[in-house]
């Protein structure tokens, strides 16, 4: 039972990566890897796999908070203009499942690649388009996504998925994962997101700095890091104007439209949860109420009149669930990160250098939602979230029993 619920698991891990690609919609509310999510959940617990949600510290706690920020979330909703998201309570069953399955190293690795391979079906659908269009389209590489931003996301999460077998391989197949993550990189950057492809530098550079042992790689990857991402700036108008930012803090009009017409809703999301600070004005409500709370004389005028999202997941939330929300929020990323962290110190002390760069793969994931999340809606609403914070507490477990199979040999 439990190797045909982490089969299940491992598809809608493999949907979550490409976006929702691989799902089928059956009634308004019930879909493929919802149905394939409850009935891995439900096939774990009767494998007897339930007290692992209860079980581990580093399951419980995160599972505890995750719970609360859902429930939040849906009370929110109640009070407020908007509809409760059902995806929360399916990432919440997708989370348990994870960490119900997940109890070995193999597991996690079947898991990553399962993003990777996702990674590089888009990848392809980004180079398909490159061909029929002739070049990069004017507003980026989107594949079948909606937009670019999103596409050159995922890409970044399942680029850094791929990057712990990249490492281990040997011969053919060492060149075959170099060469999809070439190509990966190059869909990132052909999306011209400018916010991904800077969180996807900053994410790689901690990558190499936790990874490599010598100084003389760290400089060299460092080095080829930045100059392909300098490169790539001055080589394109849109991703030049990141360099014009720090210069037009000053000028609204020309700050809104370095970035994108975004300010109005940022000052809008901020001044909504000043007026509100706690609780919010209610999960879902932002797109109706923004324009209300938008600073006068910034941004278009038409633009008011549209229903918008704040464009910064942490301001959105503060907005729309106060204090709150955004505490509850906090907490699942920093919970993540800790676990993490610990994990890939665990592995760095006893010299396994393949645990090491799996969990230093899932520490820079959640970095790279979180970072990516100041300046877009990233992280809350996406099913990858919340199978990078499964991963985490999975990673952590893996070495907690590791260090108690120590303790043991050495009383």
């Amino acid at each position: 039972m439990a190797a045909w619920a982490f089969a299940l698991v491992t598809y809608v891990v493999f949907d979550g990566f490409s976006h929702g690609m691989v799902d089928l919609r059956i009634t308004p509310l019930t879909s493929l890897t919802l149905l394939a999510t409850c009935a891995a959940l439900v096939l774990a617990l009767l494998d007897g796999r339930g007290r692992r949600l209860i079980g581990p510290p580093e399951g419980g706690a995160l599972g505890i908070v995750l719970v609360l920020f859902v429930a939040y979330t849906a009370v929110s909703a109640e009070i407020g203009y908007g509809r409760f998201d059902l995806g929360f309570v399916k990432n919440l069953l997708l989370f348990a499942a994870i960490v119900a399955l997940a109890d070995t190293r193999r597991h996690i690795q079947w898991l990553l690649l399962a993003a990777g391979a996702a990674g590089l079906l888009q990848a392809g659908l980004g180079v398909g388009q490159v061909i029929v269009q002739g070049g990069i389209p004017l507003g980026g590489v989107t594949g079948l996504l909606p937009n670019h931003v999103q596409y050159a996301m995922y890409m970044t999460l399942s680029a850094f998925a791929l990057v712990p077998f990249a490492y281990q391989a040997r011969g053919m197949l060492r060149v075959g994962l170099i060469a999809a993550e070439a190509l990966m990189v190059f869909v990132v950057v052909a999306s011209l997101a400018r916010g991904v492809l800077v969180v996807a530098v900053v994410c790689t550079l901690v990558l190499l700095v936790m990874t490599l042992s010598s100084v003389r790689a760290r400089v060299v990857a460092g080095a080829g890091t930045t100059a392909l991402a300098a490169g790539a700036i001055a080589a394109s108008d849109r991703l030049g104007t990141l360099l014009e930012i720090p210069a037009a803090l000053g000028d609204p009009a020309r700050l809104d439209a370095l970035l994108s017409g975004r300010l109005p809703m940022l000052l809008a999301a901020l001044n909504m949860w000043k007026s509100q600070p706690v609780v919010g004005v209610g999960y879902g409500s932002f797109p109706q109420l923004w324009s209300h709370y938008a600073p006068s004389g910034v941004g278009l005028p038409g633009v008011l009149r549209l229903e918008l999202a704040a464009h910064s997941t942490y301001l959105q939330i503060a907005a729309e669930m106060g204090i709150i929300g955004l505490g509850l929020y906090l907490w699942l990323l920093a919970g993540g990160v800790r676990n993490a962290v610990l994990a890939r110190r665990y592995h760095a002390q006893v010299a396994d250098s393949a645990g090491s760069w799996i969990a230093a793969a899932i520490l820079v994931s959640l970095l790279a939602i979180a970072l990516h999340g100041v300046l877009d809606n990233t992280g809350w609403h996406d099913r990858v979230l919340y199978i990078l914070l499964a991963l985490s507490v999975a990673v952590r477990g893996i070495a907690a029993k590791g260090l108690s199979r120590a303790d043991a040999a050495h009383p």
